[in-house]
């Protein structure tokens, strides 16, 4: 692949990548996305993305990995990397009495990585840091004091961005460190409709909300074959601000109760996070990745009007198959396998949101180092029961992986 072929790509995906956000980055299908800035994203880049986010100690030559900024420093010697991602995603929602099945496709990462000296690695993203698309219809209720019923509808779309700037550094021959910057905005649109026979009250508000998040990171080879990782999130603060419009309805005449832009709103405060990762490799062709994470959402000291924050405990455990000195074609694709579970950060009605998750993906050589993956993950989120509700999720993600090295002088014979 030539340098112009992959100039032009990157500026077709930014493009692209724009408008599939601006389309599309209001879709969740979550329920649970309700409660505070939105359902977290699980993916990432395309191989991290197939072992289900885990990787805090792998180092690679050749791949983008996203998560711990200290491993850019491992990439080849003048590689650029171009990752651009989709998913789609297929939830059954279903409580003691109903089910319902919900579709939604939503882009999923633009990334550029490259190494800008011998010992030293930078990247670029954008990804969806969080979803929001939940719809509750049909609500009906009686009047207090009154005979008469009324109809609540209540719905919401948007979601959370992150921009992020990392930076790894080869201090040593065996340690890696790596910085990372996070800028994180996007808005929550909420619109709730009160409706009887004759009147009906109709609520918009949106939220905007903007931070800076800021990661360190860092991965030790403790022998050959084995590497230790580490990395932690700084406490973030979202600074938010509302629009807010309500207009009532009367006998199919409208009218404007109330209109604030700007109003200042409460902070929202994203945990400190503290991560560890073991990365084993053996017989030239497998790798295997255990990561442990904890968010320590209670020291926030945020309250919801139904659920409470709790610690949040993340588990991470995934195999690749990966030959680094293929002998043919077949030798050169990836086998990925990936198992996550996921303690939750709410509680509602004493009992705890968790998530668990299996992935499988295939990574097909596209010419040279370029990859096209493709990751399938089946997931199971809460339970059913009284105030809860039991998410059946099944998600394909689509990454194209684009690598070439630049800077390289040309020799003519």
């Amino acid at each position: 692949m030539n340098k112009n072929f992959t100039l032009l790509l990157a500026v077709v995906a930014i493009i692209s990548a724009q408008s599939i956000s601006a389309q599309s980055n209001n879709l969740s299908g979550s329920p649970y996305s309700l409660f505070g800035l939105g359902t977290a994203n699980y993916t990432n880049s395309g191989l991290s993305t197939g072992t289900s986010l885990s990787g805090t100690a792998w180092n690679s030559a050749y791949f983008y990995n996203g998560i711990n900024p200290a491993t850019l420093s491992s990439l080849q010697d003048k590689i650029f990397i171009m990752d651009i991602g989709l998913k789609t995603e297929l939830n059954k929602i279903s409580n003691n009495d109903t089910s319902e099945s919900v579709s939604v496709s939503n882009f999923s990462n633009l990334s550029f990585a490259t190494k800008t000296g011998q010992r030293s690695g930078v990247s670029l993203s954008l990804t969806p840091s969080s979803t929001v698309g939940y719809s509750l219809t049909g609500q009906v209720d009686n009047i207090e004091g009154s005979t008469e019923e009324y109809i609540t509808s209540v719905s919401g779309s948007g979601g959370i961005n992150e921009l992020n700037l990392s930076y790894g550094y080869k201090l040593t021959d065996k340690l890696n460190l790596g910085f990372g910057m996070q800028y994180l905005f996007g808005s929550i649109k909420q619109e709730e409709s009160i409706e009887t026979w004759e009147a009906s009250i109709d609520i918009d508000e949106t939220n905007y909300y903007s931070g800076i998040g800021l990661r360190l990171g860092a991965t030790y080879q403790l022998t050959k074959n084995l590497t230790f990782g580490a990395l932690t999130d700084l406490q973030t603060t979202m600074n938010g601000r509302m629009d807010r419009t309500i207009t009532k309805s009367k006998y199919g005449v409208s009218s404007e109760v109330e209109s604030e832009e700007g109003t200042q709103i409460d902070d929202f405060t994203l945990p400190w996070r503290m991560g560890f990762g073991l990365n084993y490799s053996f017989l030239k062709k497998f790798v295997v990745d255990i990561d442990y994470n904890k968010r320590f959402w209670s020291v926030t000291d945020q309250t919801d009007d139904i659920g409470t924050y709790k610690d949040q405990s993340i588990y991470n455990f995934s195999f690749k198959y990966f030959n680094a000195q293929p002998r043919n074609y077949l030798e050169s694709v990836i086998l990925l396998a990936g198992f996550n579970y996921d303690t939750g950060y709410l509680e509602i009605d004493h009992k705890s949101i968790s998530n668990t998750s299996a992935t499988f993906g295939i990574g097909i050589p596209i010419g040279g180092r370029s990859i096209l993956n493709i990751n399938y993950t089946h997931g199971l989120s809460g339970e059913s029961g009284n105030l809860l509700i039991q998410e059946n999720y099944n998600t394909i993600n689509i990454n194209l992986n684009l690598t070439d090295l630049w800077f390289q002088k040309r020799w003519i014979n």
